[in-house]
């Protein structure tokens, strides 16, 4: 179905986007808890024996009911305590920092993001995202699409607000190419109104019918599309700067209530669990597969007209796009487009890479499951540079190597190695 996100099972990651401050959290914790430790082992430690063999004294006085007397008892039973004391003091001042780093780190994160200054940066990249300018999709054309959509009335009660991004927004559109169109709905309806929409494109394709051939669907329940606003998705740009059909006001809360940011660390690591890691990986041992058993090389290539090609070349090229789609913002571009992808991907890794995209995106248009081996060397050489720039944009934690764990151990059928839920899910 084409109104669906993600596109794998994997989508049930419980990483929440909702909690963007939770790293700063931690960072603070952490910090914290060093200094309250530093703190303690330096100037704190000589109050800290003061007031722990003065405390020990007092008690053990008041205890042997007059004058200290220092037989053997009493000198364990005070070095003891003094001990006791001084690592309940040092505890105390850790978890202390600990609290209080916590607590500074978020009011810090709070104040960046308040003023516009926390946006996710990578290499020195300026904050401001590079987009580029294209003409609007003209009121002709917007009263075209509305009557296309004409066969939502039944579920337009429950749509909130109703979407067309690239290209087709753009006037951009060229032979192949899809209408996006974005329908968010009221958060219990999406799943109605996904149902409606996938058993209309079923029926459609089924009767060989026109309506719905060259629509691509987005549902989106409130709580999803806010979601991607919240993270600074580039989903969430595409949608901003596409043409609204309908809106009944809350895209326009959605646009005030979150600042125009980059995509966090957080988000980028849900795009590589849900659609980068097992697409990649998978797709990759596919078409490698494939090329082996077909025997394929140059030479066989270059001398026949005859071969189907291999596949999947779809899902290869799609998840080149997905890579895209992380990478690009964290440089500094903003595709609005798959022409702005292209272009961008052209900047940041040369020139060469223009026509190895025009392919991909042939590939995507055309709706064609093969390519040629000629075609996939390069793709494959691209595709592993791009790979290697997302696990750096996301690999600083266990998490991230847990995925790809979990990742490699799905497409090599080894199921009992799985350690995350939700890809074990996908096979269970």
């Amino acid at each position: 179905m084409h109104g669906t996100i993600g596109g794998t099972c994997a989508r049930n990651m419980r990483i929440t986007l909702e909690h963007r401050s939770e790293e700063s959290w931690k960072r603070g914790g952490r910090i914290g808890t060093f200094a309250g430790i530093l703190l303690f082992v330096g100037p704190g430690i000589v109050p800290s024996l003061f007031l722990g063999s003065y405390g020990m004294a007092v008690l053990l006085e008041r205890a042997g009911g007059g004058a200290y007397q220092p037989d053997t008892v009493f000198r364990v039973v005070f070095v003891m305590g003094t001990a006791v004391t001084v690592s309940l003091i040092g505890t105390l001042m850790a978890v202390g920092g600990a609290a209080l780093g916590a607590v500074g780190a978020y009011a810090f994160q709070w104040v960046r993001e308040l003023l516009g200054l926390g946006m996710y940066e990578a290499g020195g990249v300026p904050r401001t995202l590079h987009m580029n300018d294209h003409p609007r999709m003209s009121a002709t054309e917007r009263q075209k699409i509305l009557k296309r959509l004409a066969f939502l009335s039944p579920v337009m009660k429950d749509i909130r607000s109703l979407v067309v991004i690239g290209s087709a927004a753009y006037e951009g559109r060229v032979a192949g190419s899809d209408i996006d169109i974005v329908a968010i709905c009221r958060e219990t309806a999406s799943g109605p109104v996904r149902e409606f929409v996938f058993g209309l494109e079923i029926d459609d394709a089924m009767a060989e019918g026109l309506l719905t051939a060259d629509l691509e669907f987005t549902i989106l329940s409130e709580t999803e599309a806010g979601h991607f606003f919240e993270a600074g998705s580039p989903f969430a740009y595409a949608i901003r700067h596409g043409v609204w059909l309908e809106d009944d006001g809350f895209l326009g809360e959605r646009l005030n209530s979150f600042p125009v940011t980059r995509p966090g660390p957080e988000f980028q690591l849900a795009l590589f669990h849900d659609n980068v890691a097992v697409q990649y990986l998978g797709s990759v041992a596919a078409l490698k597969t494939e090329a082996g058993l077909k025997r394929c090389s140059e030479a066989c290539c270059r001398s026949r007209s005859d071969c189907d090609g291999i596949s999947p070349a779809d899902a290869f090229c799609r998840t080149i796009m997905r890579m895209l789609y992380m990478v690009l913002p964290a440089r500094g571009y903003m595709p609005l487009t798959k022409n702005d992808t292209v272009e961008f991907a052209g900047l940041v890794y040369g020139e060469d890479v223009i026509d190895i995209m025009k392919t991909a995106i042939s590939v995507l248009r055309s709706g064609k499951n093969s390519i040629t081996f000629l075609e996939y060397r390069p793709l494959k050489r691209f595709a592993t540079i791009l790979f290697r720039d997302v696990l750096a944009l996301v690999e600083k934690g266990d998490e991230a190597r847990r995925i790809l764990h979990d990742a490699r151990s799905l497409v090599r059928g080894h199921y009992a190695d799985i350690q995350g839920g939700a890809m074990r899910n996908c096979v269970m």
